[in-house]
């Protein structure tokens, strides 16, 4: 579990790894485009500026479906998505740290940390429609009764706390019966796809993001297969 947080315990530590192998890291610089020699990837432009990469250079495009498709027009990618909807309250405790799983309700995931109470939603599609203000109270009161059930330690009081409702609108694809799309790994010899869309053996999840990482790199390198 993330115990602080995912961006203090995967981002930030992921981050100062890549400072430290000297990589420079660029924020708010969006591809516009890919240029193609040969068949070969030869330049990344991002409008402003572009970077050229020299023969022995490659590129892992890591990048959301939609903009995928965009950079390569003729790539298989999913075309619908679902909402997820998370919630978080402003509810400091004295732990231990719980992560719980509810049925039969607007609250999927719970995730009790000292620093607040997270919710998910996963394929929220009427979570997403709805208002912060209707919202908070039933995920508090769900998640009220089952804390209180488990007797989880700390006050847990019949208002809810101040929340910050968060609505990502395609945050994964929508998994639907039937065949996902499989694009190449290798759509060049030097550029390699990766995303948790891109290998659709596990559902759309940080664990897939990493397996697709590394099947990009083994594949720029030659260890595996297509």
């Amino acid at each position: 579990m993330a115990r602080q947080g995912l961006g203090p315990d995967l981002v930030a530590p992921a981050l100062a790894a890549l400072e430290r192998a000297g990589v420079a890291i660029r924020f708010g610089a969006r591809l516009r485009r890919l240029e193609r020699r040969e068949g070969r990837l030869a330049v990344l432009d991002f409008g402003e500026d572009a970077v050229a990469l020299g023969p022995g250079d490659a590129a892992v495009l890591a990048t959301p479906p939609w903009e995928s498709a965009r950079l390569l027009p003729d790539l298989p990618v999913p075309a619908e998505h679902a909402p997820i909807v998370n919630l978080h309250f402003a509810r400091p405790g004295p732990g231990p740290l719980r992560f719980i799983g509810l049925l039969d309700g607007l609250c999927q995931w719970v995730l009790v940390r000292p620093a607040g109470v997270s919710v998910t939603v996963s394929a929220g599609d009427a979570a997403a429609r709805e208002d912060q203000a209707a919202l908070a109270p039933r995920a508090w009161a769900e998640l009220r009764r089952a804390a209180l059930g488990f007797g989880l330690a700390g006050g847990w009081p019949e208002a809810p706390p101040p929340c910050r409702v968060v609505k990502e609108r395609r945050a994964t694809p929508r998994h639907t019966p039937g065949a996902p799309p499989r694009p190449p790994r290798l759509p060049a010899p030097n550029l390699a796809l990766a995303g948790d869309w891109t290998d659709p053996v596990l559902p759309a999840t940080i664990e897939a993001a990493v397996l697709s990482g590394e099947a990009a790199a083994r594949a720029l390198a030659g260890l595996a297969p297509h």
